[in-house]
């Protein structure tokens, strides 16, 4: 939940220090264990201390605080405005634990902590009163689970969490599961939300430093709406969350959500805004109702009967402790990214006291030469999860096979340790793409919670970026300059080698996904937004506006905005309202005149909230970039959600609408042409050119953009890869000769 101000209480008598996991005293059985995990593969330990079934007769004030208690706020939060939190709204009846939302006109309301009345809004009377409840333990890491069933009414069903404090490492920081509006009364997409939220009120986190500059009160770091198939209001549901240091992970009833994996290296752009990720610190757990009067705001009729949000049970479950492990957490590629590893407690605990390790060093790549010498221990400081190593990889100009650096640990202060080696690889630099107007050409769009398809029309290599920015436009100058209303860019870097023809969506939650063997599935990193944008706050997500949009794809340095309507940054753009306009609001967005209507860009629709390319997917690059943006090819609908994949790809065994007339081969972009066999293959690739080839390079990358195998030929017509000793999955194969420069997915099983 958002807090109007967060100041911990002085009076706050309890440890903020990780809580040490405690047994029950009887075997955990089915009942016990997390709904996605019923044969324990976590090898998880319940968490006694927060945990609870709701039983009882009282709620036991030992493990709750129930706000406003003795007068004691956590947080200094009274309840937000117009509503207010009342000790009488927090019961236990029917083996659960309630949160009442009342309509109570004679209820002794105060002001919050800004000095704000509570109980009216804008001078009306608006006596609603709610109630909160807050663990008096923390925890640190786990996966929590509860069972619950939305109010229905016009106020949130908030499942969250706050800490550590004012002062304390890491800052003040808040954790939203869920935010839920089961009872809106206009939106039928709130009712089936799961708002997720992460927070930071830390003044020297730099999110919340840019908020507070804008003069918004909300560091918000990561937001994302999580669609439930079911109104949360109409029955009980298990929600569960499972929290590490690495990543948080949303499971409904047991699966895990398709939107539900929050990736801190996705968060944090691999690692470039660190202050994105708050949330390894411990936490306070919180049940509450509030009113968000944006989202409209319950009456008397409303609450002739108090509204309930339910809570049948919540439980959390942590990891034992164990023994200190080494795991990858990165290749280095040289001259340009470093190589980490990760050594760590088991997750969820926390060292009490520095802890030294030793370990040795080996692999294939020099120390000195390959990559700059490290030591041989690190340090587990006091207080943390864990601690890297660093590989920087030196740029030694030498066009070769990659490298790896292993490590194995040996001994520490105070803990065993884990003698399974871990690896990395060094590889040479990848040099972007650099992509002109026209290389990609828009597909298809969802409005609402927003989605784009979007097909290359040019090879790129697994290090390009390329920029989706929405509701950006021209001021009177012509230019692209200046602090616009821009709701959202997401920067995506494509992680892998893609080919002309490859097809991609932008996902709601701004993942960008293609579709591999009848599943969509995450492809590269995005990050979002950029440097100085201070007009308008971002929700977190990709935003379509069923008023109509302007879309610009751009190529520029991250959260860099072209400022020039001529730059060469420009590739395409799409406009969904009534044509490209000239300054003024999302629907009237400015085409940069880099680009051209009809060319290497698109006006489609008439403020319709879905479309879709019908026309051919094969042919020339030029073929396709002139028939994708014809509006006449295109098909549109206020009611019918396309499926933005290609017509001859299934997702979930359903077909996609993007296309009628096949899909784009490699052969069709040249007029050379090799072949490769087995594709599967198990231990031998050949690859026949037809006429010899006098200089040749043969590479294969991982879908991550690591090189993994490099041949060099001469004078040959025809070649054989090893790939016996690869690991099994999809791979890309690059071919280099003077004839042609092509790329072909292949599997190795």
């Amino acid at each position: 939940m958002y807090l109007t101000k967060l100041l911990f209480s002085t009076t706050f008598k309890y440890s903020i220090t990780f809580i040490v996991v405690s047994l029950w005293s009887f075997i955990i059985n089915g009942q016990t264990l997390p709904f996605s995990d019923q044969q324990n593969a976590g090898d998880w330990v319940l968490n006694t201390d927060i945990s609870d079934e709701f039983e009882a007769a009282t709620i036991n004030e030992d493990q709750w605080l129930i706000q406003g208690r003795n007068g004691e706020y956590q947080s200094n939060f009274k309840g937000r405005v117009p509503s207010q939190f009342s000790t009488d709204n927090a019961i236990l009846e029917d083996g659960k634990l309630k949160i009442l939302t009342k309509w109570e006109p004679n209820y002794p309301f105060i002001k919050d902590n800004n000095g704000n009345q509570l109980g009216e809004y804008n001078g009306v009377a608006k006596p609603i009163t709610t109630a909160a409840v807050i663990s008096k333990k923390q925890f640190q890491y786990g996966y929590m689970e509860i069972k619950s069933k939305a109010a229905a009414a016009e106020v949130t069903s908030a499942f969250w969490t706050t800490g550590p404090g004012q002062g304390k490492p890491g800052g003040a920081s808040e954790l939203d599961m869920f935010e839920m509006f089961g009872g809106h009364k206009t939106n039928d997409a709130w009712k089936k939300r799961l708002k997720f939220n992460i927070i930071s009120w830390d003044p020297n986190n730099a999110i919340k430093q840019a908020a507070t500059a804008a003069g918004q009160s909300v560091g918000t770091t990561h937001t994302r709406n999580i669609q439930a198939a079911n109104n949360t209001a109409d029955n009980f549901h298990v929600y569960g969350f499972e929290w590490t240091a690495d990543y948080i992970k949303v499971y409904i009833d047991g699966v895990l959500h398709p939107d539900g994996t929050i990736l801190k290296s996705v968060i944090t752009n691999n690692g470039a805004e660190p202050d994105r990720w708050v949330t390894n610190v411990p936490y306070w757990v919180w049940f509450d109702s509030e009113t968000f009067p944006w989202l409209g705001l319950p009456d008397a009729s409303d609450l002739q009967t108090p509204s309930e949000f339910q809570i049948e049970y919540i439980r959390v479950w942590q990891k034992q402790a164990g023994e200190i492990t080494v795991t990858e957490s990165s290749d280095a590629i040289e001259g340009s990214t470093d190589g980490t590893f990760k050594v760590a407690l088991s997750n969820g605990e926390i060292a009490t006291q520095d802890i030294n390790i030793t370990y040795t060093v080996g692999g294939n790549a020099t120390e000195g030469a390959d990559y700059t010498s490290i030591p041989r221990t690190v340090t587990i400081a006091s207080g943390t999860n864990s601690s890297e190593i660093v590989i920087d990889a030196n740029d030694d100009g030498i066009d070769e096979a990659p490298e790896t650096v292993t490590i194995t640990l040996q001994s520490s202060s105070s803990k065993t340790v884990n003698t399974t080696e871990a690896s990395i690889t060094i590889s040479d630099f990848v040099e972007s793409t650099v992509l002109t107007a026209g290389d990609i050409a828009i597909l298809g769009w969802k409005s609402g919670t927003g989605k784009l398809a979007f097909m290359l029309l040019k090879d790129i290599t697994a290090t390009t970026k390329i920029s989706i920015s929405n509701r950006t436009w021209s001021n009177s100058l012509n230019e692209f300059s200046g602090d616009f209303t821009v709701d959202d860019i997401w920067t995506w870097t494509a992680g892998a080698a893609y080919t002309t023809g490859d097809i991609f969506m932008l996902d709601s939650n701004g993942e960008m996904k293609q579709v591999v063997g009848n599943a969509e599935v995450v492809v590269g990193t995005t990050a979002h937004d950029y440097t100085g944008k201070v007009a308008q706050a971002s929700d977190g997500d990709f935003d379509f506006s069923v008023n109509g949009e302007g879309i610009l794809i751009f190529q520029a340095d991250p959260f860099v905005l072209p400022t020039n309507g001529n730059s060469t940054a420009w590739i395409t753009g799409i406009n969904t309202s009534q044509g490209w306009g000239v300054g003024g609001g999302n629907s009237y967005c400015e085409l940069p005149t880099a680009l051209t209507n009809g060319v290497n860009a698109n006006s489609v629709g008439n403020k319709q909230d879905f479309g879709v390319y019908k026309g051919a997917l094969s042919g020339t690059p030029s073929q396709l970039r002139a028939s994708i943006n014809n509006t006449s090819n295109w098909i549109f609908s206020e009611d019918t959600t396309y499926n933005l994949w290609s017509f001859n790809q299934t997702v979930s065994s359903t077909s996609g609408d993007i296309g009628i007339a096949g899909t784009l081969s490699v052969a069709e972009q040249s007029a050379y042409k090799f072949t490769v066999f087995p594709n599967p293959v198990n231990d031998e690739l050949s690859i026949n050119f037809g006429e010899t080839q006098h200089a040749l390079e043969i590479e294969l990358f991982t879908t991550l953009g690591k090189s993994v195998k490099k041949v060099k030929e001469s004078n040959v017509r025809n070649a054989s890869v090893d790939v016996s000793k690869l690991a099994s999955g999809i791979y890309f194969l690059s071919i280099r000769s003077e004839q042609t420069k092509q790329t072909k997915k292949i599997i190795i099983k």
